[in-house]
């Protein structure tokens, strides 16, 4: 009893995500009559994980300049060839979105990324490769509280018995 070689050729019609078709391009053999049927390959989205770094600030300063690492990217790609840019927002504690700019109350914030993906080159209009997943738990932002010293003004008198006057302070 022999066994069977079956040389094979096969061609793949895509190499991004989604839906392609496995055609085999040839078997040979000496023993058999070889007939095709197409088959199904699906590639599915890598994950990008985007992932904020904390920050500190204190009340009535400018916001700081948020940043954050893009983990998950596949054939040696660069960020700059697959993110086309990331914005941030804030959510506070009652899940209350903020901009990351502009004036800011104290407390603790999460540090919510917003990842644009590039267009790819192969399906225009989509970007198919990645689908985007944010870390948890998200960075924070502390905004602290701002020190405010309040000194009354010296030199102040009222007469025993009357009405308070207006105070001054500085």
């Amino acid at each position: 009893y022999e066994i069977l070689e079956l040389f094979s050729i096969n061609m793949v019609t895509g190499i991004t995500a989604g839906v392609h078709s496995i055609i085999p391009g040839a078997y040979l053999s000496g023993n058999f009559d070889v007939s095709y049927l197409r088959g199904t390959l699906t590639i599915t989205q890598a994950t990008l994980t985007a992932t904020s770094e904390d920050q500190q600030m204190t009340y009535g300063d400018i916001q700081p300049d948020y940043t954050s690492t893009v983990e998950g990217l596949q054939y040696e790609e660069e960020e700059a060839e697959v993110v086309q840019s990331i914005t941030y927002k804030l959510r506070d504690s009652q899940g209350n979105l903020h901009p990351s700019t502009g004036p800011i109350g104290a407390g603790l914030y999460d540090i919510i990324p917003q990842v644009t993906l590039l267009e790819t080159e192969l399906q225009p209009g989509l970007p198919v490769n990645y689908i985007v997943e944010l870390a948890s738990p998200a960075g924070k932002l502390t905004v602290n509280k701002s020190l405010v010293t309040i000194t009354a003004d010296a030199g102040q008198t009222k007469v025993y018995g009357s009405v308070d006057p207006a105070f001054t302070y500085s």
